[in-house]
């Protein structure tokens, strides 16, 4: 059985791969726009398309040209429902190998060694979410009477969504859990363990230098991973990558690192491949696995990464392997949110956490950047946290301690385990219950 992997779950392609009769024609395809042309040349008898493939090609058009060279394919439509137009419009075309929810990899490699009989695929609807049969029954028997449909009228009109709103409904709707294989002696057994837990992805981010910003995010993660967390770090502060300090990353060119040990996402610069943003997610310390902004090799100013890279980057973080685990990923931001890879941290975050000390004049101008923000589609749930207790106000205060924190430094050792009570969890508890 010739198959070709459009998928970019490791552990499946993996786990397919070993499979003794299935031959994977090509290495796995991780973009929709590579699909149909790799499978063009391959020929393979079977491709397994996952619904959140990246890329902007439509997957119905994938589906259609695959379906056309007269490839099978199995679809893994992850959390999306039998009515999503997506499936409908795959089953339209004659795929019956559709699987949902929280997907085994010995389900996947089942699908693809037995196919699915025609008569037991989905049901497809008409436009008003009913199967054929069911509409003709509802017509025969009377019981329902179709009213004509009503012209929409300039009060009652549905608001437009915002592309950030679609960017969100299509990030949760693609959510999935697999779990992993272990082979032994030809023989899968399967491991419950969840490939990745959906989550989610915290900026932290300040227009106004000095707010503690980046000690806020470092906390935080701490934090996290003190409560249990599995903590990703990113830092997305290439201006003043001070996090990289905090976990004494050296400032080594990419042929000194070791096993990326050291190496981030500057040391990269515009060769950055968002492939291996996972193999640089290390645990330097406190069980936070960070990855670095890195050395800029010599470089003035900021490397110039595509946003669609560095959106990727934080995408495949996100889908890391946690080990059933809860998660938390959280992004340490360059204050300029015009910057790309800020840009790419806050378009990829579903909450924002902006530091203050409660001053006026720096309120004014996080609110008016909050603004220009949402002028941009990028309106987030946005929580402000106050260093300083005299100016109430914001949602959260921590406590500014100047003895304290002269320690953490001094010391290397994370502020919020020098206090009594850890004001960090209970921003951690809000957010995240």
């Amino acid at each position: 059985m010739k198959v070709l992997l459009a998928t970019d779950i490791e552990e499946l392609n993996t786990a397919v791969a070993n499979e003794k009769n299935i031959e994977v024609v090509h290495q796995p395809v991780q973009y929709r726009e590579a699909v149909v042309q790799v499978a063009q040349k391959t020929v393979p008898d079977v491709v397994v398309l996952t619904a959140w493939l990246d890329g902007t090609v439509d997957i119905i058009d994938i589906a259609y040209e695959l379906r056309s060279l007269d490839i099978r394919i199995v679809f893994l439509a992850g959390t999306l429902e039998q009515a999503d137009p997506v499936v409908q419009g795959v089953a339209r075309l004659s795929v019956y190998d559709i699987l949902f929810g929280e997907i085994t990899v010995g389900q996947v490699i089942n699908k693809i060694n037995n196919p699915t009989p025609a008569s037991q695929g989905i049901p497809l609807l008409d436009g008003r979410g009913n199967t054929p049969k069911e509409d003709n029954e509802r017509k025969t028997r009377g019981k329902i009477k179709l009213e004509p449909e009503k012209e929409e009228n300039e009060n009652n009109k549905t608001p437009k969504e915002s592309p950030f709103q679609k960017f969100l409904k299509t990030k949760e709707k693609f959510k999935i859990g697999f779990s992993i294989p272990k082979l032994s002696k030809g023989k899968n057994k399967t491991d419950q363990a969840v490939l990745y837990i959906p989550h989610h992805i915290i900026s932290v981010w300040s227009p106004v230098g000095g707010m503690l910003k980046s000690l806020t995010a470092f906390n935080l993660a701490v934090t996290a991973a003190e409560k249990g967390f599995d903590t990703a770090l990113i830092n997305y502060d290439l201006t003043c990558p001070v996090l990289d300090k905090w976990f004494k990353i050296p400032n080594t060119s990419l042929n000194e690192s070791h096993d990326a040990r050291g190496a981030g996402v500057m040391t990269f610069g515009a060769d950055l491949k968002p492939e291996i943003a996972t193999k640089m997610l290390v645990d330097y310390g406190w069980g936070v696995n960070y990855l670095p902004a890195g050395n800029k090799l010599g470089n003035l100013g900021t490397p110039d990464i595509p946003l669609e890279v560095l959106e990727k980057v934080i995408q495949l973080i996100y889908r890391r392997h946690v080990n059933g685990k809860p998660a938390v990923t959280i992004i340490d931001t360059s204050p300029v949110f015009e910057m790309p890879v800020t840009f790419a941290a806050l378009k990829s975050s579903s909450r924002l956490i902006v530091p203050t000390h409660g001053g006026k004049q720096e309120g004014e101008l996080i609110n008016d950047q909050l603004t220009e923000l949402e002028r941009l589609d990028l309106k987030l749930q946005t929580h402000t946290v106050n260093w300083d207790e005299r100016n109430s106000g914001s949602q959260f205060t921590i406590p500014y301690i100047h003895e304290k924190l002269i320690t953490s430094a001094n010391q290397r050792k994370p502020y919020c385990l020098l206090l009594d009570e850890n004001p960090f969890e209970t921003i951690l508890d809000d957010i995240l219950n």
